[in-house]
């Protein structure tokens, strides 16, 4: 978290102009580090973009393309491992854009773990949620 300005008082205090604001990047590392100790998941930073080299080239990273999101990896269940998308946004204020919902849509219908997640809760949810969906369906093909 970062302030976005402080001022010095009279006596030398710092005080701050305007209350804390948590950055997306601070939810996001909560949020991988929450899931990799979280039993059964393996997560990671998935950074898609463009990037200049140190050339006059650029280089495109990640998985997904436009709207990917920012965390990828999978949640294992008793039957098979389930791909897991997460995209993060900031507890207040972060909107989702309609390349991102496509992108979730998307992953959802093809079975996987996927959604939007403002906390660490929210997260782990996605992943609970896969889990049991993963256990109904194994229960219904026995």
């Amino acid at each position: 978290m970062r302030a976005r300005k402080v001022r010095t008082d009279s006596r030398g205090q710092v005080e701050m102009l305007h209350r804390p604001v948590e950055l997306e990047k601070d939810t996001l590392k909560n949020i991988l580090f929450a899931l990799n100790i979280h039993g059964g998941v393996r997560a990671w930073r998935n950074l898609v973009g463009n990037f200049r080299t140190a050339g006059s080239g650029f280089v495109q990273c990640g998985i997904g393309g436009k709207g990917a999101s920012d965390i990828t990896g999978h949640v294992c269940t008793s039957a098979w491992p389930i791909p897991l998308w997460i995209e993060v946004k900031r507890p207040k204020g972060g909107r989702e854009s309609k390349e991102q919902e496509a992108f979730i849509e998307e992953r959802l219908r093809e079975g996987c773990a996927a959604g939007f997640a403002r906390t660490i809760a929210e997260a782990l949810a996605i992943v609970d949620d896969a889990r049991r969906a993963a256990e109904l369906r194994l229960k219904g093909a026995a």
